[in-house]
């Protein structure tokens, strides 16, 4: 049986983040290697980025001190995302927030 030819891919990271994502790597039991492996095979699938690269809102909406007709623009945007598939199922938001978040879970139960 012959081997399976691999190349290296070489990047700098900073190692606060390395540390970081290497623990959610971990908390869903791959390495940094399998999970480049899987990025780049999602790239592959979907012949560019599997997800949206945009820049945060400027301003984060507050209800408060929004008027209503802000308060529908704002709603109505959210629906047409909706609409046109920009969303993700409430259940694996959900599992991404408390992976993202399980760090601060620990250290409230202390």
């Amino acid at each position: 049986m012959q081997a399976t030819r691999t190349d290296t891919v070489r990047a700098r990271i900073s190692p606060e983040l390395k540390n970081s994502v290497e623990g959610i790597f971990s908390s869903l039991g791959m390495n940094s290697s399998q999970a480049i492996v899987l990025f780049f095979k999602q790239v592959e699938l979907h012949n560019g980025l599997p997800f949206d690269v945009t820049l945060p809102p400027k301003k984060i909406p507050n209800m408060a001190t929004m008027s209503d007709e802000e308060v529908d623009a704002a709603l109505q945007a959210g629906i047409d995302e909706i609409d046109a598939g920009k969303c993700v199922p409430l259940n694996r938001a959900y599992a991404g927030f408390r992976r993202r978040h399980a760090k601060w879970a620990t250290m409230a139960s202390k």
